[in-house]
C-alpha cells in the first residue's frame, strides 16, 4: 500500500473520532508514502489528539528506505512500538488502493466515510513518522489476486488499541470482514 485516501476536513476528522484538532490544517486529499498526514493519538489521559505525521517509518539499522507498513508484529524492530501503548495511533481514511497483478484494487468500508488503519508511530529528531499495521487478506481480496491489507478498526476497537495493553491489542489485527468492506 503507497496510497489512501482521506477526504475529510481536519474538523471533520476531529468530530468523527473525539480527537482535538490542535494546529492540524489537513483539507482533504490522497496521501501518498513518504508526505504528510493526519495521525490520532492517545495521552496518558485518554484524549485523543489530531496530529500531523509523515507517512513513513526510519528503516531499520542498515535500511535505506522508510517503511510504510507492519507486517511482522513478532519483530524485535516492531514490537517495542506495539507493547508501548502510548506509540499507537490511529491513521484515519476514507478509502485505500491495494495493488495486484500490476493494477489497483480501490477499497472502503461498505457503511461509507471515515474509518481508521491501526498504526504506530515514532518521534524522530525531524518529524513524527508512522507505519500502517497489516495483516492477511480477506477473501474478497483473495480473490483478486491481494494477500495482505491493513488493519481495519471499528469504533470500539479503536479505543483497545489505543489504551489496552499488547495482549489484547494483538487480538484486534485481524482481517476486515468481506461483508463489510466495498472492493472496486
Amino acid at each position: 500500500m503507497h496510497q489512501y485516501q482521506l477526504d475529510a476536513s481536519a474538523p471533520a476528522i476531529g468530530d468523527h473520532f473525539r480527537a482535538s484538532i490542535g494546529q492540524d490544517v489537513w483539507e482533504e486529499g490522497t496521501v501518498n508514502a513518504l508526505s504528510p498526514a493526519p495521525v490520532i493519538t492517545a495521552r496518558p489521559d485518554g484524549k485523543r489528539m489530531l496530529r500531523p505525521f509523515f507517512w513513513g517509518y526510519p528503516p531499520p539499522k542498515g535500511g535505506d528506505a522508510a517503511v510504510l507498513t507492519v507486517r511482522n508484529l513478532e519483530s524485535p524492530f516492531w514490537i517495542g512500538n506495539l507493547r508501548h501503548v502510548g506509540l499507537r495511533c490511529l491513521v484515519p481514511a476514507t478509502s485505500f488502493t491495494l495493488r495486484a497483478k500490476g493494477r489497483a484494487v480501490e477499497c472502503g468500508v461498505v457503511s461509507g466515510g471515515l474509518f481508521a488503519f491501526a498504526g504506530i508511530w515514532k518521534d524522530t529528531t525531524d518529524y513524527p513518522a508512522f507505519a500502517i499495521v497489516t495483516t492477511d487478506a480477506n477473501r474478497a481480496l483473495v480473490d483478486r489476486g491481494v494477500f495482505s491489507m491493513p488493519v481495519i478498526l471499528d469504533a470500539a476497537e479503536q479505543a483497545h488499541w489505543l489504551t489496552q495493553d499488547w495482549r489484547q491489542a494483538q487480538k484486534l489485527v485481524e482481517s476486515y470482514p468481506s461483508q463489510l468492506l466495498r472492493v472496486g
